[in-house]
């Protein structure tokens, strides 16, 4: 099921919220610029605040 709150913000019940736009994400590497990033809402991710599919996400 898709949730939506706002425009452009969007959310799964299985643990993912998509977070859309203009983002700046630091890495190891360095700052990369994407256009959307997917976040953990389960707590089960070892990538936290990202989400790694280790969760109910990934069943």
């Amino acid at each position: 099921m898709r949730l939506v709150w706002w425009p452009g913000l969007v959310g799964f019940r299985v643990g993912q919220l998509t977070v859309p736009g203009e983002l700046s994400v630091d890495t190891a590497e360095g700052p990369r610029a994407e256009t959307s990033a997917i976040l953990c809402t389960c707590g089960r991710s070892g990538h936290q605040p990202h989400c790694d599919h280790s969760g109910p996400c990934g069943e």
